[in-house]
């Protein structure tokens, strides 16, 4: 990722190619995407820039210097003048992917008399420009500007020499990062999916050492009743089981999966079930494995609130029926009386339309009450 925070402090421009560099990073991860924008006003002595998408349905900012942003309240008014750049329109009149300049646009009589620096640059003390607009896919145009504000000089040859030699490695860093952002997309919504999960996932190589876990799944190794890790690979605490989970694992990473059931003394056993997984920052195929432990499979009493118009009490109660508990069980846990629970329990069976605890306790183990997170404790 860039340095900004150096080149911030300092002000001192970044070579040419410390900054085509960075932006090669920036195609492949949109967070050093950050700073990019400061940087590049920099190189240039400028005191704005600004990288963005426009289309037939909008615009979309990329990244761009804190002077540019405005207040939430102008948004309106922002999106108006993004949307209607007089200079990307002039510079897409001229049919042109090229550099330009705001003087080779218009002259500057002519544009200061127009709505955009009236309304919009006069406000952002913006006035000579220096950029690019180019294709890019889907129909859409990138476009790429540099500012500096009225006082200062216009932009030069020197300006267009060191825009030349910088400009081929911008347009392709931007396209690259617009290929790959549905894929971005994707493996950040499978990611977040993932450790939404309220049960533990591993993602293991072939060999078993570890790719990721989700928070569920790094507490049950830390527990270590079950699981551990040795030289980075998990590993099956009782020996009975570790034979045939090396084999699970190797066969799910091959063709495909498998389950097994991990015996802990004196404790009920952790069920594991092995699925093939394709990564896609990884050569080789992964192994998903998802677990279960019955000792800590909790119903979160927020998402059954909202689920079926529980009040908290109602919600805890009925979570504690999802695991099990009797209601004397459930009154010594919460600290109330046993006719309490039974009435908040008549509440539930009326609210979720069912007639008996076991049926409860299917629907509670059936529904998205059982991925989400738990904040109120049911243990005290």
């Amino acid at each position: 990722m860039y340095k900004t925070a150096m080149v911030r402090a300092s002000r001192s421009p970044p070579s040419l190619n410390v900054l085509i560099e960075s932006l090669y990073d920036a195609a492949v991860d949109a967070r050093a995407w950050d700073g990019m924008a400061p940087a590049l006003a920099t190189t240039f002595g400028a005191d704005s820039a600004i990288f963005k998408l426009h289309g037939s349905t909008g615009v979309h900012l990329l990244e761009r210097t804190d002077n540019l942003h405005t207040a939430p309240a102008d948004k309106t008014w922002a999106d108006h003048w993004h949307h209607n750049d007089l200079w990307v329109e002039r510079t897409q009149a001229l049919k042109t992917s090229g550099i330009v300049t705001s003087q080779q646009l218009l002259p500057d009589s002519e544009f200061e008399r127009s709505g955009y620096y009236q309304d919009w640059n006069r406000h952002l003390g913006v006035y000579h420009m220096i950029g690019s607009v180019f294709p890019m896919a889907s129909g859409l145009s990138g476009v790429v500007g540099i500012h500096r504000p009225r006082s200062s000089a216009a932009f030069g040859a020197a300006d267009r020499r060191r825009m030349a030699r910088l400009l081929p490695h911008l347009q392709r860093a931007m396209r690259i990062r617009s290929h790959l952002a549905p894929s971005r997309l994707a493996a950040d919504a499978q990611a977040a999916a993932f450790d939404r999960l309220h049960t533990p996932a591993l993602v293991l190589d072939a060999d078993g050492r570890l790719l990721h876990a989700n928070a569920q799944g790094e507490g049950l190794l830390r527990e270590g009743s079950s699981l551990s890790l040795s030289a980075d690979r998990v590993i099956a605490v009782n020996p009975n089981s570790r034979f045939r989970w090396r084999m699970l694992v190797q066969q799910a990473a091959l063709t495909e999966g498998g389950s097994l059931l991990l015996a802990r003394a004196g404790r009920a056993p952790v069920t594991a079930l092995f699925a093939p997984l394709r990564v896609a920052s990884q050569n080789n195929a992964a192994v998903l494995v998802l677990l279960r432990d019955p000792e800590q499979q909790v119903a979160s009493p927020d998402v059954l609130g909202q689920l079926f118009g529980l009040t908290p009490t109602e919600a805890r109660v009925a979570a504690a029926i999802a695991e099990g508990l009797a209601p004397e069980q459930i009154a010594q846990r919460l600290g109330i009386g046993v006719g309490t629970v039974r009435s908040h329990l008549r509440q539930v069976l009326s609210k979720t339309g069912t007639h008996r605890q076991n049926g409860l306790a299917a629907l509670i183990t059936r529904s998205v009450a059982m991925l989400g997170e738990t904040t109120h404790s049911l243990r005290g």
